[in-house]
């Protein structure tokens, strides 16, 4: 479990990968909390690295 906010980055482990998130936003705004039951929306193309 972890608290989230919009802009944050977090790293998902599965399957031997690490995927990188970056939080673009949040419902509810403005943090919520990441759980093992948490569903991750992707849309579009990847966001590139700052």
């Amino acid at each position: 479990y972890r608290p989230v906010r919009k802009n944050d980055v977090f790293v998902v482990h599965a399957a031997m990968r690490a995927v990188e998130f970056k939080v673009i936003e949040t419902d509810p705004a403005p943090y919520c909390i990441v759980a093992p039951d948490t569903v991750i929306y992707c849309e579009g193309d990847p966001i590139k690295r700052e």
